[in-house]
């Protein structure tokens, strides 16, 4: 399992309450199968060190609480997210363009060119993220306008 995602559940499970390091390795345990505990501390010791939890001493136990810092993380996180699963559900319906003999030929002449998009990456996530937006409100008028932009910057792009 990834580390990244392994942070991630940690910090899922804190969002349901306060919890205890071993209550925690215990639950995700029961949906993910053994997990170590001494991956589980050092993570939570993170967490508290990046102002994400809190932790208070109970008896010999510490419990550990998602704080509003903590919440925000991973409302961000949810955002992104949901941002890319949107365009991988773009790209997967677009995936009958693949099968044009057409588009794949104009693909692999792009590929030489890999080094020049990274640079404007930025640009396209912002592009895709505009993108999904008008798609998800679907709102005609929207849609339209958006293909009266996209047409003027092709035709722009074919200029220089």
């Amino acid at each position: 399992m990834f580390k990244g995602f392994q942070k991630l559940i940690v910090l899922e499970e804190l969002r349901s309450g306060s919890k205890s390091g071993y209550d925690i390795i215990k639950k995700i345990e029961e949906l993910t199968g053994k997990w170590s505990p001494g991956y589980v501390y050092p993570l939570l010791k993170e967490f508290k060190e990046k102002g994400f939890i809190t932790e208070k001493q109970e008896g010999r136990k510490k419990i550990y609480k998602l704080n509003i810092k903590g919440k925000k993380f991973l409302k961000r996180i949810e955002e992104s997210r949901r941002t890319m699963l949107t365009s991988l559900a773009s790209i997967i319906q677009a995936g009958n363009l693949l099968e044009d003999e057409g588009f794949k030929d104009l693909i692999a002449k792009c590929e030489k060119y890999t080094q020049h998009i990274i640079l404007d990456l930025d640009l396209y996530k912002e592009f895709q993220k505009a993108r999904c937006k008008v798609y998800e409100n679907q709102f005609k008028q929207k849609r339209a306008r958006f293909r009266e932009i996209l047409k003027k910057t092709v035709s722009e792009l074919k200029k220089l």
